[in-house]
């Protein structure tokens, strides 16, 4: 084997059917994230893409013959393809705004970065956690948000989304009324216009894997940024009045940057 071979690729672009051929070398198991591009195909055309990446993959030298005839992974490209079918942990990150995605592979000493671009799927290498959280940040100014708003509520999700429903109505009095019911005095309207006039939206869900068959989700985030402040949402269970609740928060740049860094799974 080439001493090049033991390298580990750094990024690697790759087609829906490309990466589906390649990840079936570790399977069975679930690729949270990413779907099955033969799904609805008939026997022959699954047939006929698979051989057509087979054949991509050849020239471009991620597969390799072996002694034997057969068709094997090249060395470099293992971590990467391995790293997404079987995660100790995962992270999603998703832009509601412009609805661009972005998932992270876990596994001990080693993350991996997917997303997609103009229809492929682009593997990135992680070295380090913290990319994570300054890749995610990088898109937030700091400067607009102001640190001397301080609130802190929770609200029922649904009271919360009937809320948002009746503003978006021009039912502002009503909206006010379902969140005064609910406990909230404060800040609705900081609180219906982050939702509903944001700058900045991500979706952060952390899901582990278990016995590579059950996907859970353990964290749910959101980070929404408006024109006055940067604002955190945290799902979570109540367990005596058996719904799920959001907690709403104002942060600092710096507040919004430790939170993220909680998130991440532990090593």
């Amino acid at each position: 084997m080439k001493e090049q071979d033991n390298i580990i690729l750094k990024e690697l672009k790759l087609s829906p059917f490309e990466f589906w051929y390649l990840a079936r070398f570790f399977g069975p198991g679930v690729i949270y994230g990413v779907n099955d591009p033969t799904l609805g195909m008939s026997q022959k055309k699954i047939t006929q893409t698979e051989t057509e990446a087979e054949k991509s993959l050849l020239i471009r030298g991620l597969l390799q013959n072996t002694e034997n005839n057969k068709i094997d992974l090249k060395e470099s490209i293992v971590p990467l393809i391995f790293s997404c079918v079987h995660p100790k942990h995962v992270l999603t990150i998703k832009n509601v705004i412009n609805q661009e995605e972005k998932i992270y592979y876990f596994l001990p000493n080693w993350q991996l970065e997917l997303k997609q671009k103009d229809g492929n799927y682009v593997l990135s290498t992680l070295q380090d956690r913290e990319e994570i959280v300054n890749n995610t940040l990088s898109e937030i100014d700091a400067r607009i948000i102001q640190n001397d708003i301080k609130f802190q509520v929770d609200v029922n999700e649904r009271i919360l989304e009937l809320a948002i429903y009746l503003f978006e109505q021009q039912k502002r009095e009503k909206a006010i009324e379902v969140l005064n019911r609910a406990g909230i005095t404060d800040n609705f309207e900081i609180i219906l216009d982050a939702y509903i006039d944001s700058i900045i939206y991500f979706e952060l869900n952390m899901v582990y894997h278990i016995n590579e068959k059950r996907l859970i989700n353990n964290v749910q985030m959101q980070l929404i940024q408006t024109t006055k402040l940067l604002l955190q949402t945290t799902r979570y269970f109540h367990s005596d009045k058996q719904v799920w609740k959001l907690e709403i928060k104002a942060l600092s740049f710096e507040a919004a940057k430790e939170s993220l860094v909680q998130l991440l799974p532990k090593y």
